[in-house]
């Protein structure tokens, strides 16, 4: 009975008086020590430090910006900088010219029994020959016919280099209207050869005169005389696309601002090569009919096609021209009526601002 009491005693006393903790215990659970120095353990109530969804993080990071890293938004304008589509106009003229260049390959192996408007198949004709040489299938007179081709193309865009004297042409200078009238004379000279060995040499280095135009007032994505090139931009372009869209799980996911940039961009791309390619196709189909038909004669067609063009580029130019020079006139007569009575440093300021607004609106 006194055992039985005394331990009811201890038992309310360890009620009435609460437990001194000790917090040197691992993971910050303590131990308490009670009335009668009996060491109880003392259940953590400390959480851990959930770590933060790195994921998430660096999402907010992506779309918010921070302090050394642009934002989604930033990148996406920069993205759709980068790329600027050409008009309409323009990539139909494009066309036209690949459709013209299609002609003139085809009609060129027709009747004169070469391939004019891309280099690579002479180059491996060089490599051929030089064997059929040593093994005495081919003549020297066929390697050299090989490398004369090569060298024709070459020709043709020095020229257009020589015209355009600069890293890119302008619209305005008249250089695309010379080059395209220039391609004409090219193709007129192969009908007047084609009972010649020449002729196709006219034709290469009209091809190469048309090619670096385009190339030089496009740009690299714009090739209007071969199609390798624009298929291995079309193969990039579209696996480009294939990227995006694996990216959003098949469209699944929501596309974020940049994907949709990139998309878009890739598809202005992919309607280029697109336009381009049938378009040289087109050409070369209807060069074969036409060879049928003309013989070489149809060299004329794709001749008189980029003659009128470079023409009319030429006729345009002059007429735009002539109208920003009286309209700069016209400014320049009324801002000196205008400054008259603000001295001469006014009226040299004035008319320093209105050249540079003339050549802005240029």
């Amino acid at each position: 009975l006194s055992q039985g009491s005394a331990s009811e005693a201890q038992t309310e006393r360890r009620q009435a008086k609460p437990f001194q903790s000790n917090s040197s215990g691992p993971m910050g659970c303590g131990t308490a020590v009670g009335d009668d120095m009996t060491i109880l353990p003392v259940v953590c109530c400390q959480q851990r430090e959930v770590p933060k969804d790195t994921t998430r993080t660096v999402r907010e990071q992506s779309s918010g910006g921070t302090d050394g890293e642009p934002s989604i938004s930033e990148q996406a304008a920069k993205l759709r900088a980068s790329f600027t589509a050409p008009r309409h106009p323009v990539l139909a003229t494009g066309g036209t010219l690949a459709a013209c260049a299609g002609m003139v390959n085809v009609i060129a192996w027709l009747q004169l029994g070469s391939f004019v408007s891309h280099v690579s198949g002479n180059v491996s004709h060089i490599g051929m020959r030089a064997e059929g040489l040593h093994a005495g299938r081919d003549t020297p007179a066929d390697l050299g016919d090989s490398a004369l081709l090569i060298a024709a193309f070459m020709s043709g865009s020095a020229v257009c280099g020589l015209l355009s004297a600069k890293q890119q042409i302008k619209v305005g200078q008249g250089i695309n209207g010379f080059a395209m009238i220039g391609n004409a004379l090219l193709l007129i000279l192969s009908f007047c050869f084609a009972e010649h060995g020449g002729a196709k040499f006219c034709a290469a280095a009209a091809c190469g005169l048309q090619n670096s135009m385009c190339t030089v007032y496009f740009g690299p994505i714009c090739r209007t005389t071969h199609l390798t090139g624009l298929a291995t931009d079309a193969g990039t372009t579209m696996g480009r696309l294939l990227g995006v869209v694996l990216r959003s799980r098949c469209f699944i996911r929501s596309l974020d601002e940049l994907d949709r940039a990139e998309v878009a961009i890739q598809l202005a791309k992919l309607r280029i090569y697109t336009v381009l390619g049938l378009s040289f196709l087109t050409g070369a189909a209807c060069g074969a009919w036409l060879s049928r038909w003309l013989g070489a004669s149809a060299f004329l067609i794709p001749a008189g096609v980029t003659g009128a063009m470079g023409t009319t580029y030429l006729l345009l130019q002059r007429c735009l021209w002539m109208g920003t020079t009286c309209h700069e006139q016209h400014d320049v007569r009324h801002m000196t009526s205008d400054c008259s009575a603000q001295g001469e440093e006014g009226i040299n300021d004035e008319l320093d601002t209105a050249e540079a607004n003339s050549k802005l609106e240029c």
